[in-house]
């Protein structure tokens, strides 16, 4: 097809203003009978036919809908350009993102539709459809942003709709710099105007991808982590021949590794992060094709090893040796898999660029690989919690690279009893953890010349019973953290311990030392854990503890079965003045005969030395798994135990991940729990134990990743006033089951997706006396919703606050009570749910550490 040009016009029409070029149409049969034809060139010089005109006056009078197709034609004309990119049930279904597509590029007042069927010949328009089909995929109205899409910059106004996809992105610049920055976030393209990058990571998308991807053939970076997408990896991606990052860790995208992965066009993908999914099976061998790898992510799924032996060779080759191929590799992460074969020496061996290496959390068998202390770049290596039966018997070889050494929870001393002396040939380690191996013997004196340590863990392993407090301590003056917990400690705690005055956790928990606490421990004034219990020491406590200037940090202090003598309470008026919270005390001042005296409630915990059943009946845990995420570095210092007296338990806003852990279902003395706001796997549900916590009044699960629906089971925790699952990913009805929770004030359920109709229950009095708050906005309910305000909340002297999709011109649901109903828009993120409700979750020592009032706030102004 060939134009020659013959006049150009600028020329305004809807709400796009752009060149039109008059142009002949010359050898094309379907412009015959006009002769001509208009022109759109875009920014980026690309032309697309979008109309006809018998003359240059007709052209000149072009404007509004004058001469503009009617929204029918221009739909059946895009419908039958797009049939080559999409399937015609998908275009003929009017709820599918395919027809919402067509049905936003049929609009007149957006961009123009090519005469021609063929979509090659129209790249733009062939590239717009596919990115407003992504977007309305994945669940585009309901994101946390939207990222300029269609350029509305946070406003769904059609006036200030921008339809050039190129523009769809928001940038962030730093000090006038125009320099692109990962925290981008949109869609991106290059300066010939096709799309190399979709950056949209913790957006809330959910659904499944879109197979029309796989026609962005310029498309090199796909950045989609932490959403909630589902489904499959299409098999259209891997024809993406230009593509380099792909990251969607932290989804729910399930089944097996694909084999195009290996088998496509990814020559040149340099990062590849399909972590925290739910992906299973095997990893493909073919991926040992991917000879640009350098970043190879897929921890947090349930893959395996090959065959059904859990050996090498199995039924699907062996992809361990695939791995060892990748020569370009510097950081591999396959924790929290099922992977439990047995590993050779010369595992990895090749990979001579690797600095960083994370297996731990698998069933892995055999000894860890002598060659991983020999190389020159290696700088992380996390094996714990495997089943590893040796380490190497002696480390030969200088190596000033190693920085972070995790092998703790194995099966080391299996056939590595002794820690080897020549370990301080690691010299640059500052993080050592050999907790709970059964090693034996004695800690090497060696180990004093590890001059770089910040972390040292060597609990729960049964050395000689003649090990002391090693004397070599002294000389490790880097020192954060020490742990020798549960190692047969025998002897007295050593004064020279005064030299690290940069610890701040000193656990000697469940030894067998004795004598007194030393005085010269006042030097250590960085100190917050301090674990003495379970020993037998004698005495009084130093009044050093006393001074708010020895000790201003302190916050945890055991010293419970001892045979400690004295009143304690000066600890509590002395120690962690730095602390916002008094210190938790915990010491043998209860029962019928105790040993000491604390009488200061809001910090002593008394427990009984000679009643095992009421005095250290569990054990108190640092979390010793500092994660990649956080660069190997502890990014909060929370403490756990394996009690099940806890009634108040917040762990919010600390970035945790995982799923939370069923176990939690035994701490039945719960009144208060709240998760909210860590970015758990997208694949929690609202945890079925939760039933058994009987005692619950206030849980909040805000902003979690929550899926699923709603269980049923909730309908036990009738002591509840405070259920909070907000802005979560949750769907299907609200169960009728909950007319239960008559004590119920605050309902937030809100910012998910909900359908259906609320429950009648809500205008039973008997049901909901107690309700206050009652947030459903941003779902998808229907119904009049006016019972709730006649109904709920009868024991209040106020109505129901209750706020709901029932604003706008299209309400989702109705109602008319103005003193209750607070009526938002869904679709309008600017109007609706623009803030945050927090409630309280910090009561005060002064109220005993009980909620005293129950306040509400939110991030709004």
């Amino acid at each position: 097809m060939t134009y020659s040009t013959e006049q150009t016009h600028t020329v305004e029409t809807g709400t796009s203003i752009g060149q039109y070029v008059v142009l002949h149409g010359n050898g094309y049969s379907a412009l015959e009978n006009y002769g001509r034809t208009i022109i759109f060139l875009d920014q980026y010089g690309r032309g697309v036919a979008c109309g006809e005109f018998q003359s240059i006056d007709e052209l000149s009078s072009i404007s509004g809908s004058s001469t503009m197709e009617s929204y029918q034609s221009r739909w059946i004309r895009a419908r039958n350009i797009l049939s080559a990119v999409s399937t015609s049930e998908s275009l003929s279904d009017p709820t599918s993102p395919q027809s919402k597509a067509i049905s936003y590029l049929a609009d007149p007042s957006h961009r123009v539709i090519p005469i021609s069927t063929n979509a090659s010949e129209y790249p733009s328009f062939l590239q717009q459809y596919i990115i407003i089909v992504f977007y309305y995929a994945l669940n585009g109205p309901r994101w946390d942003s939207t990222h300029n899409f269609f350029g509305r910059l946070g406003t769904t106004s059609n006036n200030t709709m921008n339809t050039d996809e190129c523009t769809w992105h928001v940038r962030t610049y730093n000090d006038g710099d125009n320099t692109e920055r990962f925290d981008d976030s949109g869609v991106f393209c290059d300066d010939y105007g096709d799309v190399y990058a979709l950056v949209l990571p913790n957006s809330n998308l959910s659904g499944s991808l879109p197979t029309e991807l796989g026609f962005l053939t310029n498309l090199q970076d796909l950045l989609l982590h932490d959403n909630a997408i589902s489904g499959t990896l299409p098999s259209s991606l891997g024809g993406l021949a230009l593509m380099k990052r792909l990251f969607l860790d932290g989804n729910v995208i399930e089944g097996t590794l694909p084999e195009f992965i290996g088998d496509g066009d990814w020559k040149f993908i340099q990062q590849l992060s399909l972590s925290t999914n739910l992906l299973s099976g095997t990893i493909p061998s073919n991926i040992r094709n991917l000879k640009s790898l350098t970043d190879l992510g897929l921890h947090d799924n349930m893959l395996v090893c090959d065959g059904e032996d859990h050996h090498y060779h199995g039924i699907d080759g062996d992809f361990m040796d695939a791995l060892g191929e990748l020569t370009l590799l510097t950081q591999l992460y396959l924790e929290q898999n099922g992977f439990d074969c047995e590993i050779r020496n010369d595992f990895l061996k090749e990979l001579d660029r690797l600095t960083v290496l994370d297996l731990s959390d698998n069933g892995l068998r055999g000894n860890v690989p002598d060659h991983f202390f020999g190389s020159n770049v290696l700088k992380v290596l996390d094996l714990h919690d495997n089943s590893l039966t040796g380490m190497p018997i002696s480390f030969p070889v200088e190596n000033n690279k190693l920085e972070f050494l995790a092998l703790h929870n194995n099966i080391l001393g299996k056939n590595t009893p002794v820690i080897p002396p020549s370990i301080s040939n690691l010299n640059k380690l500052y993080h050592l953890d050999l907790s709970n191996n059964g090693l034996t013997s004695t800690i090497p004196a060696t180990m004093g010349t590890m001059a770089e340590l910040s972390y040292l863990f060597l609990a729960q392993n049964p050395f000689d019973a003649s090990q002391q407090v090693p004397p070599f301590l002294e000389n490790l003056t880097e020192l954060r953290e020490l742990s020798l917990k549960s190692t047969r400690l025998s002897g007295t705690l050593p004064q020279n311990l005064r030299t690290l005055t940069n610890l701040w956790l000193l656990d000697l928990d469940n030894n067998n030392l004795s004598g007194s606490i030393p005085n010269e421990y006042q030097t250590l004034s960085n100190l917050k854990y301090l674990l003495l219990h379970r020993n037998q020491l004698t005495g009084s406590v130093p009044l050093a503890f006393g001074n708010q200037s020895s000790f201003p940090k302190l916050m945890l202090f055991l010293v419970g079965n001892n045979t400690l003598t004295g009143d304690l309470g000066f600890v509590c008026d002395g120690a962690g003045g730095a602390n916002s919270n008094p210190v938790f005390l915990e010491a043998d001042c209860g029962g019928d005969s105790p040993e000491t005296v604390c009488t200061v409630p809001e910090c002593c915990h008394c427990c009984q030395d000679d009643g095992p059943t009421k005095c250290q009946q569990y054990t108190y845990l640092a979390n010793l798994d500092p994660l990649w995420q956080d660069g190997y570095q502890r990014k909060v210092e929370p403490f756990t135990f394996n009690g099940n007296k806890l009634y108040h338990l917040d762990l919010s806003n600390n970035g945790l991940t995982s799923t939370i852990p069923a176990a939690m279902g035994t701490m039945t003395e719960l009144s208060y729990l709240f998760l909210a706001q860590n970015p758990f796997d997208a694949s929690q549900q609202v945890p079925p134990f939760l039933e058994n916590l009987t005692e619950l009044r206030e849980l909040s699960l805000k902003s979690t990743r929550l899926s699923g629906t709603l269980p049923q089971n909730l309908r036990t925790l009738t002591n509840l006033w405070l259920l909070d699952l907000d802005n979560n990913n949750l769907s299907g009805s609200i169960p009728n089951e909950y007319q239960t929770l008559s004590n119920l004030k605050y309902l937030l359920l809100h910012r998910n997706q909900f359908t259906g109709s609320v429950p009648t229950a809500f205008g039973n009095k008997s049901s909901f006396p107690k309700l206050m708050l009652f947030l459903v906005g941003n779902n998808t309910l229907t119904g009049d919703l006016g019972f709730v305000c006649d109904g709920a909340g009868s024991a209040n002297p106020n109505p129901v606050f209750m706020e709901a999709d029932c604003g706008g011109d299209t309400p989702e649901t109705v109602c008319t009570v103005p003193d209750c109903c607070h009526c938002c828009q869904d679709d309008d993120p600017s109007k609706c749910q623009q803030y945050t409700y927090l409630a309280n979750l910090d009561p005060l020592w002064q109220d005993g550490y009980q909620r005293k009032v129950e306040p509400f706030t939110f991030d709004g102004n």
